[in-house]
């Protein structure tokens, strides 16, 4: 059996009570990593309580909570890992009022004493972090990042430096290392992203910010799905879950002009991108909403025709299928009887199994050597 992860984080004689978001009885996951404690280690007996700190990309809040008692700008992607520190906040008798809240695309307009950030999984999420990075930096601003050996790669020391000033690393230590940047370039400069490409065969023009997967050009489990869409559906209304940048709802949209189109990420970016696809495209209207939230939490019950989803094997850097698995039962309770979800996911995941155990039935809509498309009905 697997063992269980540990919820106390002791660290310079203190203990903390940190979970991961949604929390899970039985996880196996703790809510920090070595590389936490590294950056932990060096920076928590340095900073000053006049001085102000920015945290970038905390996972489930375990900086934050252990930073709590200073002046805090926390700064993050997903709603998730936002929900998440709030709650460790809560937790540990900390008033989560007390900081100041932001998302990838609205950082705060001030310069920071200290900036902390744990390296996004994404080189185009860190380089468009690091464009942004730049109107918050003054000459003496310390940066300081952090990661797990294995997703520190030579791309994002180059970043760095090209775009912040000069960078070195230090040793490794329990498998994580710190990258250290001096504050150098810091006059303000336009982020690249979003970027942009087109889609002829649909007609769309697609605009991908910065943390949405797949940035410039069509990823093929998308595609795939695209190419076999549902037809003869009289939905009226549809849901596109975990859209990324919208592509599925926005041919919904195309196909069923009749239908009301649900947009749900749990990615600021990804809801911008979804926006901005729809608006640049010319689908916009009232027919269209989209929902920034865990999954389908804020979905009414028994409410859907149509699920569409190409989800997510991955939270941050560790391979999960535990989000899949939640919007596949929460798919359940979200569509009408008889209502139906698409999934198009990667062959030896194995989905099959998890739909037939929560729908009760699976049919393979298609598959190829690499993608399966799976579809499940509601029948009770």
């Amino acid at each position: 059996m697997p063992q269980l992860a540990e919820t106390e984080f002791h660290f310079q004689e203190r203990s903390w009570t940190l979970k991961r978001f949604p929390f899970r009885k039985h996880d196996t996951l703790r809510a920090w990593d070595a590389a936490d404690e590294l950056l932990l280690q060096e920076v928590a007996s340095k900073i000053r309580h006049d001085q102000t700190v920015l945290i970038v990309n905390d996972g489930f809040g375990a900086l934050a909570t252990t930073l709590a008692e200073f002046q805090i700008h926390w700064l993050n992607d997903s709603y998730i890992s936002t929900e998440a520190c709030r709650q460790n906040l809560q937790d540990n008798d900390h008033d989560e009022n007390q900081f100041h809240w932001h998302n990838s695309l609205d950082w705060p307009d001030t310069s920071f004493d200290w900036v902390l950030i744990k390296l996004p999984k994404s080189h185009a999420q860190l380089e468009d972090q690091l464009y942004r990075l730049k109107s918050c930096l003054h000459a003496d601003s310390k940066i300081i990042a952090s990661a797990m050996s294995k997703n520190l790669h030579s791309q994002s020391i180059k970043l760095f430096e090209k775009l912040i000033g000069e960078t070195h690393t230090s040793l490794a230590k329990k498998k994580a290392r710190l990258l250290f940047a001096k504050a150098e370039h810091i006059e303000a400069a336009e982020s690249p992203y979003p970027k942009q490409y087109s889609l002829e065969a649909y007609q769309l023009e697609v605009f991908n910010h910065a943390a949405v997967f797949s940035q410039q050009k069509l990823d093929i489990g998308t595609a795939f799905l695209l190419e076999n869409f549902p037809k003869g559906n009289n939905a009226e209304k549809i849901i596109d879950l975990g859209c990324g940048n919208g592509l599925l709802g926005l041919r919904a949209a195309q196909l069923f002009p009749e239908a009301d189109i649900e947009f749900y990420d749990e990615s600021y970016s990804a809801i911008a991108s979804a926006q901005l696809n729809a608006e640049q495209n010319h689908l916009m209207s009232k027919r269209l909403r989209f929902v920034h939230g865990d999954c389908l939490d804020q979905a009414s019950d028994n409410s859907a025709d149509l699920i569409l989803n190409n989800p997510p094997f991955h939270q941050q850097h560790s391979i999960s299928s535990h989000i899949a698995k939640q919007m596949f039962r929460q798919s359940w309770k979200t569509l009408k009887k008889g209502g139906e979800l698409w999934v198009v996911a990667n062959r030896h995941l194995g989905y099959h199994k998890d739909l037939q155990a929560i729908f009760g039935n699976h049919h393979i809509v298609q598959s190829n050597s690499k993608f399966v498309i799976l579809k499940a009905q509601k029948n009770r």
